[in-house]
């Protein structure tokens, strides 16, 4: 899925990654540690879901 919510706000995985394709590395890590702690939620169901942003796919969040 493309969006989260995260502290009550919407986020989207492709804005993790600047015009040149380049990921706001804070940023991932912020959100890779808030999945950790279960804070990030699907907008569809409500389960906790991680943060995937690799090297090869675009950055997706999953269940």
């Amino acid at each position: 899925m493309e969006s989260c919510i995260h502290k009550g706000e919407e986020i989207c995985a492709y804005e993790l990654k600047d015009s040149s394709g380049i990921y706001q590395v804070e940023r991932v890590e912020e959100l890779k540690l808030a999945a950790a702690k279960g804070e990030l939620i699907c907008r569809e169901c409500g389960s906790k879901v991680y943060l995937a942003a690799g090297l090869i796919k675009e950055p997706y969040f999953a269940h």
